[in-house]
């Protein structure tokens, strides 16, 4: 199994073991087979358990990951092949819970709205990361970054 530090993504916005610019062949050689696939001409997602990658096509066969998406785990789950080094992220927390957390493990993050609807409240962290929360019960319902293609092109292909 593999640990991704949930955390440093978090506060500084990279995963480590999956950077931005990362091949998706290279997510797949150290994840296996996707339990999802989801592609069209301009972009892909993959998901293994309840981590989304997301790619840019650069074109036909370069495929560059350009953003990440965790989703709260359940306790009904199957085994996951992936796990974080973040907890409480998996315990049902709300918006204020969410906050409460980041500041106990030293995350800076600000208040804000979705862009799409001004009533739903957003956390972004010092990482860029987007807490996204279900409009109901105002749990987590994600969390994720995502770059642009400028990112993405100035960085040297990685994998």
């Amino acid at each position: 199994m593999i640990k991704l530090e949930a955390i440093e993504l978090f506060k500084i916005g990279i995963l480590s073991d999956f950077p931005f610019g990362t091949l998706r062949e290279s997510v797949t050689a150290k994840l296996g087979e996707p339990d999802c696939v989801i592609e069209n001409e301009e972009s892909s997602m993959i998901r293994y358990d309840y981590i989304e990658f997301h790619f840019i096509h650069l074109n036909e066969n370069v495929k560059k990951l350009d953003g990440i998406v965790i989703i709260p785990k359940h306790e009904t789950d199957s085994p996951e092949r992936i796990s974080i080094d973040c907890d409480w992220f998996n315990s049902n927390l709300n918006y204020e819970q969410t906050m409460r957390n980041l500041t106990s493990i030293g995350i800076n993050f600000k208040e804000t709205v979705s862009e799409a609807d001004k009533e739903e409240k957003v956390i972004k962290t010092s990482g860029n990361v987007s807490f996204l929360f279900f409009p109901d019960d105002h749990k987590i319902c994600k969390a994720g970054k995502f770059v642009g293609i400028e990112e993405i092109e100035n960085k040297h292909t990685i994998g």
